[in-house]
């Protein structure tokens, strides 16, 4: 197997497959015209949903823009994720932090894919009504393993400053904002060490990331990639150890115990301390 993506583990016996293909319900055929293994796969089936995503998000900037409320609910139901508005949101809201005199900022983001945040942040922006930020002063800095994602990412934002890799020593050691999905934390983190080498650099880091009550956890997900859930009393050991001089915050609203699989899932904002310098 393919071990250079994420998700894959000695530990898991999976493989990560894409199919296209018709089925002849008349004479009980499948017929099998594409078959995928492995960092392909999930590129090509990725690059749909988040293109996809992107897609509507700015159909949704239209619609709102003229009016046409009913149309933009409509069309909301074509994000995959339900709380991307949300997220888009918390976003902003960890630019605003970490923003100063100069207005210059930079939004640090691993697994970026295609950088669909971007639209995501201008809609939430539509929806305060209020120039929280400027994201034309932002600077956008993708670490993504797939390098399909971080050439397309600077295809779809062509007129901003994004810069991609696949290789972390060769981007922006400091940044003002790290942001990453939970989903994306289970495939990249392969020990929760890496967690604090990303949050350190930063002045404002928000995340999701689901934890285990008990010992660490390797699981395969739906998208059959194997995913690590690491202990929550391990992450509090290291972040009294690691980052002292940040506060955690904690959206309580969204944050719970999921007690069928022992884990507690926490939406995070991670910050300097009021009058604390940069990362």
């Amino acid at each position: 197997m393919n071990g250079d993506f994420y998700g894959t583990d000695k530990d898991i016996d999976s493989l990560t497959y894409l199919e296209f293909g018709s089925i002849d319900p008349i004479n009980v055929k499948k017929t099998v015209y594409d078959f995928k293994l492995h960092q392909t796969a999930y590129d090509w089936f990725m690059l749909a949903r988040y293109a996809n995503d992107i897609l509507t998000i700015r159909k949704m900037q239209k619609l709102f823009r003229e009016g046409n409320f009913a149309a933009f609910i409509e069309s909301f139901k074509g994000v995959h994720h339900k709380n991307e508005l949300c997220l888009g949101l918390g976003k902003i809201a960890a630019l605003h932090s970490a923003s100063d005199q100069s207005n210059k900022l930079s939004f640090f983001e691993l697994g970026q894919t295609l950088f669909g945040c971007i639209d995501c942040m201008l809609l939430a922006l539509l929806l305060v009504e209020d120039k929280v930020v400027d994201l034309d002063q932002v600077s956008w800095i993708g670490l993504d393993i797939s390098e399909a994602f971080n050439e397309l990412a600077k295809v779809f934002y062509s007129k901003r400053a994004v810069i991609t890799s696949s290789d972390k020593q060769v981007l922006p050691s400091v940044y003002d904002v790290f942001y990453s999905k939970g989903v994306t934390l289970l495939y990249a983190i392969r020990a929760i060490d890496q967690l604090y080498d990303f949050i350190i650099p930063s002045k404002c880091a928000y995340f999701d990331y689901s934890f285990s009550l008990d010992d660490n956890q390797i699981v395969t997900i739906g998208t059959g990639k194997a995913v690590r859930y690491f202990k929550f009393k391990n992450f509090l050991d290291g972040y009294r150890a690691y980052l002292p001089n940040k506060e955690i915050y904690v959206n309580t609203e969204t944050s719970k115990v999921t007690p069928g699989n022992n884990r507690i899932w926490l939406e995070l904002f991670i910050a300097n301390e009021r009058g604390g310098g940069g990362g």
